[in-house]
């Protein structure tokens, strides 16, 4: 084991820091010879995970537990990229058409999971979290989760009266054309199958990286 300091490793030409936002070349090479990325195919699947991220959730057609484990799903799923555990996780959360049928689940054990979820049973590092179309549902349920929240997390949520602000935080290449970036709407059914799939084919046991 290195007997250097973490000061003494930054200055190390070889280390790679962990505040890094972009692709080193070594991964950028591989993902294109093994997975046969390309510019365009990264578009698509990027639009494809906003779209499912995005997605309306009915509890009238799915329960709630259905719906924590298809973000768990999820969020296991993208953390099997390297450059996603290094570089953490930046959310949008479109409220839009949030309703009673919703409120009828905002009890304190409901936003407990929901708050407890993310912060402390995913090993992720939430760099962001960003909310649009607000509605007063969700204000009720933020007043509530506020004072238990880390002051990291409250420092690092937005509320965007303007879906548009999310340019000052996102690249346009990132952002679907409703909130002004450059991606169109994809249908997420087969980004859904495919998910299910790498589940069932990596157990929890042990979920290989994707390179």
């Amino acid at each position: 084991m290195s007997s250097e300091t973490p000061i003494q490793m930054k200055k190390t030409s070889s280390f790679l820091p962990y505040p890094n936002d972009h692709l080193p070349d070594y991964a950028l090479k591989k993902a294109e010879r093994e997975l046969k990325e390309t510019p365009e195919a990264k578009q698509t699947a990027l639009a494809e995970f906003k779209k499912m991220l995005q997605g309306k959730w009915d509890p009238r057609e799915i329960p709630l537990d259905d719906f924590i484990k298809l973000y768990m799903l999820t969020s296991l799923q993208i953390l099997r990229d390297p450059m996603v555990q290094i570089n953490g996780f930046k959310t949008i959360f479109d409220m839009k058409d949030t309703n009673i049928h919703h409120l009828r689940h905002a009890t304190l054990h409901n936003l407990y999971i929901l708050y407890h979820l993310p912060l402390n049973c995913i090993p992720v590092r939430i760099k962001g979290l960003h909310v649009v179309n607000q509605t007063a549902l969700v204000s009720l349920a933020w007043k509530i989760l506020y004072p238990f929240l880390p002051e990291k997390i409250k420092k690092r949520t937005h509320f965007h009266s303007d879906p548009r602000k999310l340019l000052d935080y996102f690249p346009s290449s990132t952002l679907p054309v409703q909130y002004g970036g450059d991606l169109p709407e994809i249908d997420s059914t087969e980004l859904t199958w495919r998910l299910n799939k790498e589940q069932r084919d990596n157990s929890m046991r042990g979920q290989p990286n994707f390179y």
